[in-house]
């Protein structure tokens, strides 16, 4: 491998944990004040400003040709609206820092569960130690977050209960 490929690809994925990191500080401070809902609506009136603005000035040829695709384009819209919205409401429901961690925790174990699908050769012997592991700290985060969020947050838990279910959630739009 070459090196100079290497080095960008390990500042990419750098790049995108930081920018990452802004994204759940930013959105959890965001949600604590204002509904989910409008937030939501927000980031993708934003959005389609950005690709209606692209799609006309650099790629017209290419722009009216997507009405072919209406219906994929329409799946993927609400697939990716209900992430949107179930991720909000996660960070309402918990301290953003615990459902950042859920959801990046939850994630491998729903590769873990996918993969055999589409993977037929590999091997699945380490398939439960990973899936104990992550469910174990999963559920240890959770614990924490009922726990601390009553008494600092005053979270109630089943705003807790709801904000892991959303965390869940949000992951299986986006699989």
């Amino acid at each position: 491998m070459n090196n100079k490929n290497y080095l960008f690809g390990l500042l990419m994925v750098f790049l995108y944990n930081f920018l990452d990191a802004v994204k759940e500080v930013y959105s959890g401070f965001l949600v604590q004040d204002n509904h989910p809902l409008s937030i939501t609506f927000i980031v993708f009136s934003i959005a389609m400003l950005f690709f209606q603005s692209y799609g006309v000035i650099f790629n017209r040829r290419n722009y009216v040709s997507t009405v072919r695709f209406f219906a994929p384009v329409v799946i993927l819209n609400i697939t990716t609206a209900g992430s949107w919205i179930t991720f909000f409401y996660c960070m309402k429901c918990l301290e953003p820092a615990v459902a950042s961690a859920i959801i990046t925790g939850v994630a491998p174990l729903m590769i873990i569960f996918i993969a055999p699908m589409f993977f037929k050769n590999e091997s699945h012997q380490y398939k439960a130690i990973y899936i104990s592991g992550i469910t174990v700290c999963c559920l240890w985060l959770a614990l924490i977050s009922l726990h601390q969020g009553r008494f600092i947050y005053n979270y109630s838990s089943s705003d807790v209960m709801a904000g892991v279910m959303m965390a869940v959630l949000c992951l299986q739009y986006l699989l």
